[in-house]
């Protein structure tokens, strides 16, 4: 609410861009096409998902502007819905098909190819854990089997049963470490959770 000359006005909500909108849900994405140009082109293009996820990223991050607005979902058409429902599945897909192609070609790589592709597999499987995050909330069992596969790639597949029994339980609450403290940045976050 806002008061102008003493009179109580309701605060027009700020539409949100759509296309950020869009883009923040599939910048993940882009991910596997780094891994992808590390496999095509070979020698330091293997560490391309590693650059991708730790400059590129903050750097998007940091020149959009800072929009803290819940963004309208019936202002989506269709398409655009189905789409944004897809991507934590596509990724999950995506991921694994990385893992299996990595592992195919990992007996012809050099050292140094292998660990640039070992930390580009590792951001990879980061972003995988958030894309199985997002189904795992989904109550269809397609949503939760795709959930599971990205979660058993990673070695990770209790989180669900924590996640949905323990943290929501516990959510934003001193005994919760897994939710960053207001005002705290990715960084504080980190170190705290560890």
């Amino acid at each position: 609410m806002t008061y102008t000359q003493g009179i109580e006005t309701p605060l027009k909500p700020k539409p949100v861009n759509k296309f950020q909108f869009i883009c923040s849900n599939y910048l993940s994405c882009f991910t596997l096409i780094t891994l992808w140009v590390g496999v095509e082109l070979g020698g330091l293009w293997h560490g391309a998902t590693t650059l991708w996820f730790f400059i590129v990223v903050p750097l998007f991050d940091y020149f959009m502007k800072n929009d803290l607005d819940n963004f309208d979902s019936n202002r989506l058409s269709n398409t655009e819905t189905i789409l944004l429902q897809l991507a934590p599945m596509g990724y999950i897909f995506g991921h694994v098909i990385f893992f299996f192609v990595y592992a195919t070609i990992a007996p012809e790589l050099s050292t140094s190819e292998l660990m640039l592709a070992s930390l580009s597999l590792g951001v990879s499987a980061t972003a995988n854990i958030g894309a199985a995050h997002e189904l795992i909330h989904k109550r269809n069992a397609i949503s939760k089997t795709i959930a599971r596969l990205g979660l058993l790639m990673v070695g990770y597949m209790h989180f669900e049963y924590f996640h949905l029994l323990c943290h929501h339980k516990i959510a934003c609450t001193k005994d919760d470490f897994n939710a960053a403290r207001k005002g705290h940045s990715a960084y504080q976050h980190l170190v705290r959770s560890f």
